[in-house]
């Protein structure tokens, strides 16, 4: 059986083009990290995407993507907008699991993040974040923002390689006006 160039071409260009959908379906939304000028990574960028900010019974939500497993109001009604926002992070593997946590600007929030298989880290500089942990070991992160306007922080492990060869993820802030 013999295939004409034009159905050949045909066939080679629908593969390409699946092959380009099914990449950019499943491609992470955990950008590169930059560098500044000087060499220096930017772990914090501006972003205008808004995203929803999940509650403990959020469901449907990709698998990268920390539920909370506890969030609780911190200021009295009426102005009762301020959240703590509690998150449950593994590393194995050289992977934070789920590697992106939602909050929005003004919510504390705790992060247990547990070594499976190693010791690791967890490093956030702009936050001012350096945790070691040790396999089998789960350590508490305890955080809050002002106004971000909306940014992505990225964390990483510092001592597999930093932010480029070791495991990293992104915590994202959702501008909100401040509370009462």
């Amino acid at each position: 059986m013999k295939i004409e160039k034009k159905s050949f071409l045909l066939i080679i260009f629908g593969i390409v083009v699946l092959g380009l959908i099914v990449f950019f379906a499943f491609k992470s939304e955990n950008p590169e990290i930059k560098k500044d000028a000087s060499g220096k990574f930017l772990t914090r960028e501006v972003i205008s995407r808004a995203y929803e900010v999940p509650e403990v019974d959020t469901v449907g939500l990709p698998e990268n993507i920390a539920v909370p497993s506890l969030v609780l109001p911190l200021n009295p009604p009426p102005g009762n907008t301020k959240r703590l926002r509690v998150f449950n992070l593994s590393i194995e593997g050289d992977r934070f699991s789920p590697d992106t946590i939602i909050v929005n600007d003004w919510d504390e929030f705790s992060i247990y993040v547990t070594a499976i298989d190693k010791d690791y880290d967890f490093t956030q500089p702009d936050m001012g974040v350096s945790v070691k942990t040790s396999k089998g070991e789960r350590v508490l992160i305890k955080q809050s923002f002002g106004e971000t306007k909306g940014a992505r922080f990225y964390f990483f492990c510092a001592s597999c390689g930093g932010p480029l060869q070791g495991p990293r993820g992104q915590i994202l802030t959702v501008p909100r006006p401040r509370p009462l």
